[in-house]
């Protein structure tokens, strides 16, 4: 196993120095991704995954949005197990945006208080 690395190594031009550097530099990469992608998962507060009942609970100030964009069946018996993709679906609208503009109004009210 040891004598096909070293043959490997050689055909490419690479000693034992450049391969740990180019390791380093891969693994140093991989993590400075996975912290950013990190920050970017906090930010948002609201996935479209979530339920409505969960949404209204933790985030009573978000029924202003789907109030204007026509989503008005928050009381509905339906909203406390279906998802707020499956909503956005059934009324006609685009689960991403949907959860967009919530964000952004969560994120204003934040910055208010």
């Amino acid at each position: 196993m040891k004598q096909s690395l070293k043959k490997r190594l050689r055909k490419k031009g690479l000693n034992k120095a450049k391969l740990k550097k180019s390791i380093l530099r891969k693994t140093k990469y991989k993590m400075k991704n996975k912290k950013t992608k990190n920050r970017s998962k906090t930010k948002n507060l609201v996935t479209k995954k979530m339920s409505f009942s969960e949404l209204i609970e933790k985030y009573p100030e978000s029924t202003e949005v789907l109030m204007n964009s026509g989503m008005h069946c928050i009381g509905c018996a339906a909203s406390a197990f279906e998802t707020v993709e499956q909503g956005a679906i059934m009324h006609g609208l685009n689960p991403d945006e949907l959860v967009k503009k919530i964000n952004k109004k969560l994120s204003k009210d934040k910055k208010r208080k």
